[in-house]
């Protein structure tokens, strides 16, 4: 039997990878404000994005609505199951023993379609 949670094998990596990355997102949108542009060329038709401001405000708002995305569906996950939902994906642990792997791969499975859900990957 289909769950309503099964997603498509490529959009399921693509999430599970985005948890993966959401240390180095987080990481990288927190330090973002503080990287300035690259070095000028000094030629006035350099081959460089002609706004590098609004280059790297793009990038932010794209990570912000990535680590937001994930926040949000992980917030979703009873909070009993949280640790274990998590580390199962960013580190590839087995499940704790507290509650049956079928719970927290029922809780996984609806974290990861959440996500996929609130980036419009579905």
């Amino acid at each position: 039997m289909k769950s309503k949670y099964q997603l498509p094998r490529a959009v399921r990596m693509q999430v599970i990878w985005l948890v993966r990355d959401y240390e180095r997102m987080k990481l990288e949108y927190d330090n973002a404000i503080w990287t300035g542009c690259g070095p000028m060329d000094g030629l006035p038709r350099g081959n460089r994005i002609g706004n590098p401001t609004e280059r790297d405000a793009l990038k932010r708002i794209d990570l912000s609505k990535r680590i937001e995305a994930i926040e949000q569906a992980l917030n979703t996950v009873p909070e009993e199951y949280r640790k274990g939902v998590w580390d199962n994906l960013v580190d590839r642990a087995k499940y704790p023993i507290d509650a049956g792997s079928a719970t927290y791969a029922r809780h996984k499975g609806k974290f990861l379609y959440r996500i996929a859900k609130n980036l419009y990957f579905i």
